[in-house]
């Protein structure tokens, strides 16, 4: 596959920040790996069994929901490794998309 130069793989609008931080989905914790103002990656042990997911995200001292919508996951074979999720986040409220932007600045 050819590509254009300065086109890219990555189908986000908005640029990705590489974080580490715990969240709650469906009360089970799991890894926020990396964020955009549009969309989450996380690593999780449990698997949700609806594609539609609400993940509690403490910002600042703060509890903030997210909705979401499953986008992709890889399933890992070991029982050790958390599988991985793609979510993109509908709706996303303005003191995540701050909290995107400020992790953005930290880096």
């Amino acid at each position: 596959m050819y590509l254009e130069k300065g086109i890219t793989m990555d189908k986000r609008q908005t640029k990705r920040i590489k974080v580490r931080h715990l969240a709650r989905l469906d009360g089970k914790l799991v890894v926020v790996n990396d964020a955009s103002e549009e969309g989450i990656q996380i690593s999780s042990n449990y698997m949700p069994s609806k594609r539609g997911i609400i993940i509690a995200l403490e910002i600042l001292g703060k509890t903030v929901s997210l909705r979401g919508i499953i986008k992709w996951v890889k399933r890992m074979r070991s029982a050790n490794n958390a599988n991985q999720l793609g979510v993109i986040i509908k709706n996303p409220p303005p003191e995540y998309k701050q909290w995107v932007i400020t992790r953005d600045v930290d880096l």
